[in-house]
């Protein structure tokens, strides 16, 4: 029972993280549902969030499984305390007689305990809950900043726009992988570029590059004057 509270709180982080690659995924779908709808991908998308739905079930189950285990524990263990308590009274001396005054007394004292005992599970659910939410909100409180010096802005460079061999990702933790490998770009005064792909290839990554809104892991970005950036209505 004593490894129950961790082993919940090991799920709770687990699908915590599940749920928030499905909220990510279900925003991506609203947010591009015209396109969504144009491509006929809609079974695909259902296929994918279902699959991700169906882990963080599986999560939930084995979460509520361990939170009812550690449930009864504490509902039978007021019957438990008693039995034991008075086994150990009668083992302990053979002087030891449990009479009725005794007994009448120490289940007293028992039934008083119930109530504390009864909640104590519930106590430890909330507890868990607070310190999974708590390191999650340290971890996005003490995450990195943008560095905003990532792209420089040189007005003598004659392109307003300009990745030399760029590398840009997300985040800069371990798992955190690059979007954009070895990028080199120059947009020259008055040409209009139209950057297109299939979803996940990286367009809003390489628009995000030049605003700034990526770790730069190596290369070279400058932009030059200003920027406009108009992103795309959701339609349904």
């Amino acid at each position: 029972m004593l490894l129950s509270p961790k082993k919940v709180r090991t799920l709770q982080l687990r699908q915590m993280k599940v749920k928030d690659e499905r909220v990510k995924i279900v925003n991506e779908v609203l947010t591009g549902m015209k396109v969504l709808k144009l491509y006929a991908w809609e079974p695909s998308f259902k296929d994918y969030i279902l699959a991700i739905r169906e882990r963080e079930m599986t999560l939930l189950k084995s979460a509520a499984l361990w939170n009812a285990s550690t449930s009864f524990f504490w509902l039978c263990s007021s019957f438990l305390v008693s039995f034991a308590s008075f086994g150990v009274f009668v083992l302990l001396d053979e002087r030891n007689v449990l009479t009725p005054e005794i007994a009448f007394v120490a289940c007293a004292l028992f039934n008083v305990m119930r109530f504390p005992i009864y909640y104590t599970p519930m106590m430890v659910q909330y507890i868990i809950q607070f310190l999974v939410a708590l390191k999650r909100i340290n971890k996005f409180m003490n995450a990195d900043e943008l560095d905003f010096t990532s792209v420089s802005h040189d007005t003598n460079k004659k392109e307003p726009l300009i990745i030399e061999d760029g590398t840009f990702s997300w985040g800069s933790e371990e798992e955190d992988k690059p979007v954009l490998r070895n990028i080199t770009l120059k947009v020259q005064p008055g040409q209009l570029i139209a950057v297109v792909g299939a979803i996940g290839a990286g367009k809003t990554s390489l628009i995000s590059a030049f605003m700034g809104e990526m770790i730069r892991n190596s290369g070279y970005a400058n932009t030059k004057g200003r920027i406009a950036y108009v992103a795309q209505q959701a339609w349904i």
